[in-house]
C-alpha cells in the first residue's frame, strides 16, 4: 500500500470514531489536504466543505477550498472562499496573493494588483507575490514596473524559473532581445521541460533572424507539448521563409488540426496552396480566414 493511500485510509478511519465537532472538522480538513495532494480535487473539495460545515470560521479550510476551486476552474467560487479566508485571517499573505491570482484570471487586474501589494506589505520577502504582481503590471502595460517586480522576485529567489521566463517576456516586449534570451536560458536551465519557455526562446531567436536556433527551440517546445499550435505555426513561418513549401504546409495543417480557428494559419496555408497551383483549395482557406476574422486585413485583405 502506498504512503498516500495509507494516510488517506488512516484519516478516513479516524473520522469513523467519536469526535467533537472541531476535531471532526480538522480531520475532514486533513483528509481534504491528503486527497488534494493525490490529485483528487473533487474529493478534497467535498472534505473542505464538510470541515467548513462543522466549523464555519475555519480560515484554512476556506483558503484550501479556494485553491482547489481555482484549480478546477471555478474562479468565482475561489474568489468567494479566498475572501472569506481573508475576512477570518486578514494577515494571511498567501490568501491575499492567491486572491490576486484568481482576480487576474477573472480579468480584474486592478483588484489583483491591490491584493498582490497587500501580500507584499504583509510579507516583503514573498517572491511569488512580486512575480505575480509583475504579471499583472505587464498585462496593464506597465513594463518598467513589471520588470522591477520580476527582478525583486529573483533577488529573493535567484532560481525562480518562472520569474526568469516572465522577465524575459517583459524584456522582449521592451525590445531587449539579448537580455531576454539570457533570462529564457536561465529558466530552461532550471526547468528544462517547460515547453512555453523553449517557445519564447525560439521566438526571440526568430526576431534576431537566427532561424536555425529558433527552429530547434520550436521543435523542442512541440516535443514537450505535442498540442502546442503556436510552435507548429512558427515552424511553418520559418520553413515558408526558407522556401520549403511542403514542410511549411505540413506545419500549417498541424496548427489547424490543433487549433481549427486559427485565421492566420488558414491564410498562410491558403497562400502557399495558391503558390503551388492549388487555387481551389487556396480559395477555401482564404474564405475560412475571412470568416474567422473579417476585420483583420492581414488574413482577410479583400
Amino acid at each position: 500500500m502506498k504512503l498516500g493511500l495509507l494516510v488517506i485510509t488512516f484519516l478516513a478511519a479516524a473520522l469513523a470514531g467519536p469526535q467533537s465537532k472541531p476535531d471532526e472538522a480538522v480531520a475532514h480538513y486533513n483528509l481534504g489536504v491528503a486527497l488534494s495532494d493525490k490529485g483528487d480535487l473533487d474529493g478534497a473539495i467535498k472534505e473542505y466543505r464538510e470541515a467548513i460545515r462543522l466549523k464555519p470560521d475555519y480560515a484554512d479550510a476556506h483558503y484550501n477550498l479556494g485553491l482547489a476551486l481555482s484549480r478546477e476552474g471555478d474562479v468565482d467560487g475561489a474568489i468567494k472562499e479566498l475572501r472569506e479566508a481573508i475576512r477570518l485571517k486578514p494577515d494571511d499573505a498567501a490568501a491575499h496573493n492567491h486572491l490576486g491570482v484568481a482576480l487576474t484570471d477573472k480579468g480584474d487586474l486592478d483588484g489583483a494588483i491591490k491584493e498582490y501589494r497587500e501580500a507584499i506589505r504583509l510579507g516583503p520577502d514573498f517572491a511569488a507575490a512580486h512575480n505575480d504582481l509583475g504579471v499583472a503590471l505587464k498585462d496593464k502595460g506597465d513594463l518598467d514596473h513589471a520588470i522591477k517586480e520580476y527582478r525583486e522576485a529573483l533577488r529573493l529567489v535567484p532560481d525562480y524559473a518562472y520569474a526568469h521566463n516572465n522577465l524575459g517576456v517583459a524584456l522582449k516586449d521592451k525590445g531587449d532581445l539579448d537580455h531576454a534570451i539570457k533570462e529564457y536560458r536561465q529558466a530552461i536551465r532550471l526547468k528544462p521541460d517547460e515547453a512555453v519557455v523553449h517557445y519564447n526562446l525560439g521566438y526571440a531567436f526568430e526576431k534576431q533572424n537566427e532561424l536555425d536556433s529558433a527552429m530547434e527551440e520550436y521543435r523542442e517546445a512541440s516535443r514537450l507539448d505535442p498540442k502546442y499550435p503556436d510552435a507548429h505555426f512558427r515552424m511553418g513561418i520559418i520553413l515558408d521563409h526558407k522556401g520549403d513549401n511542403d514542410a511549411a504546409i505540413s506545419e500549417y495543417r498541424e496548427t489547424l488540426r490543433l487549433e481549427p480557428g486559427s485565421a492566420r494559419a488558414h491564410y498562410h496555408l491558403g497562400r502557399l496552396l495558391k503558390d503551388t497551383g492549388k487555387d481551389q483549395a487556396a480559395s477555401q482557406e482564404f474564405a475560412v480566414a475571412c470568416a474567422l476574422e473579417p476585420q483583420n486585413r492581414q488574413v482577410c485583405p479583400q
